[in-house]
């Protein structure tokens, strides 16, 4: 019986404490050896090679990466507005002040792939961000990217935001309920 009671308490220790300190021993980055696409709940994009991605990142569907001082990560949504009022809506949602949205027409709604960007100014507790808004039908992308403002126009930038592939669907009503019904 003794023996049972040791044998409970150390796998409680196991599994409470060293198990969860696990991933933390590991890595938290690793380089890209070549340039890879992860998948995003609607879409793909690709990362380029050479550059840091955080690992954790990958597992929440949310890829980040780095390099040299500027950061990227790419995000998914829906969204069943007009592009207009969707840039307008990520605009206020950045937090800064004064944000430029550029001049979309009323009508857009996403029926051919629409890119929109956002120039966000660096502020006393934010560097200077950049917010590219894909849009397929309802499905939207968002790459944001932040570091020095002189970064954020690197050409690495505009091939992650080339590089996303919206899996493009009308959503309505019965595509939802098929999609729903094949999703285990």
């Amino acid at each position: 019986m003794w023996a049972w009671s040791v044998a409970i308490v150390v796998s409680a220790l196991v599994f409470s404490l060293v198990i969860p300190s696990l991933p933390a021993r590991g890595p938290q980055t690793t380089t890209l050896e070549a340039a890879t696409t992860f998948p995003l709940a609607g879409s793909f994009v690709t990362m380029p090679a050479g550059w840091e991605l955080d690992i954790a990142s990958t597992s929440g569907g949310v890829p980040a990466s780095s390099d040299a001082g500027l950061s990227v990560r790419a995000e998914d949504a829906l969204w069943w507005g007009s592009s207009q009022d969707l840039v307008a809506r990520v605009a206020e949602l950045s937090g800064a002040p004064g944000v430029q949205v550029p001049e979309i027409p009323q009508d857009a709604v996403g029926e051919s792939r629409e890119v929109w960007r956002l120039d966000i100014p660096e502020t006393d507790d934010r560097p200077a961000r950049r917010i590219d808004v894909i849009r397929h039908y309802e499905l939207v992308v968002l790459v944001i990217s932040s570091g020095d403002a002189t970064a954020l126009d690197r050409p690495e930038i505009d091939g992650i935001v080339e590089s996303v592939d919206i899996e493009a669907i009308p959503l309505d009503v019965r595509n939802i309920a098929a999609l729903t019904a094949v999703t285990p």
